[in-house]
């Protein structure tokens, strides 16, 4: 059954225009799924036909930079702070027939690179068959799920920006472990599978709530733990970090409303 999926898959010719970090753990995905991809640059994609989806994968800052756009029945944004509004215009004003293409803005996240991203997706009107598409497009890299607009810009600064935040968690135990005396191996091992099982744990339907209490028995040492945390007023850090991130995707978004 999975050949069969396959050889669909390759029926769908994707472009690709920016192919930094995101872009380019987009495409590994999509050709480990067999899905025709294409690189685009800047001077390359005049000579490609109309694609079936086109990523529009470059950093916000770049966007208005790219004078012209490969054409595709269906759009893909997944600049952060970027609406589905500007976007659209854009890509409309700078392509030189008119289109009846369809345009959608996403976020991913890097675990894209292993095919366990996290991405959500919002668009305007999209028929039964274009609505397949997408969400096979997007499921290729990981989870999809499909919210309001107005979301993205919050799920931006929750789970796009996510696995760097526990990135930087893990960095700051890791080298508290070497403190301790392990081994760099050792430092990394524990840390990750700890991770890891933490990940694995969750998926069981149990709630961080109940995990907390599971491991942090009273007068223990993970309860001296906690409470350092809450001492340093750790929920607030992450809400500020939250919200830090959130501010930031707004103020994208501001250069292209007039």
């Amino acid at each position: 059954m999975s050949n069969n999926n396959s050889s669909k898959n390759s029926d769908l010719s994707i472009a690709i225009l920016g192919y930094g970090k995101m872009g380019s753990a987009i495409a590994q995905a999509l050709v480990s799924k067999n899905f025709n991809v294409s690189i685009i640059d800047k001077t390359s994609h005049s000579n490609y036909q109309e694609f079936d989806v086109c990523f529009i994968a470059t950093k916000p800052q770049q966007f208005d930079s790219i004078d012209e756009f490969p054409k595709s029945k269906i759009y893909i944004s997944i600049m952060a702070g970027v609406s589905l509004d500007n976007f659209t215009e854009a890509i409309k004003s700078k392509l030189d027939v008119p289109t009846k293409a369809k345009f959608i803005r996403a976020m991913p996240n890097i675990a894209a690179l292993v095919a366990k991203s996290v991405t959500v997706y919002s668009s305007k009107v999209l028929n039964r068959s274009e609505e397949i598409i997408v969400k096979k497009v997007l499921a290729s890299f990981g989870v999809v799920e499909q919210i309001e607009e107005h979301k993205i810009d919050a799920f931006t600064a929750l789970a796009g920006s996510g696995p760097a935040y526990f990135a930087l968690l893990a960095q700051h135990l890791q080298t508290k472990a070497k403190e301790l005396g392990f081994l760099e191996a050792q430092a990394k091992l524990f840390v990750e599978e700890t991770i890891v099982g933490l990940g694995e744990l969750l998926k069981t339907g149990l709630s961080v709530e109940k995990l907390i209490e599971m491991i942090a028995s009273k007068g223990g040492t993970t309860e001296a733990g906690l409470e350092s945390f809450s001492n340093n007023k750790f929920e607030d850090t992450v809400s500020e970090v939250v919200e830090s991130a959130l501010s930031r995707a707004v103020e994208l978004n501001s250069n292209y409303d007039n």
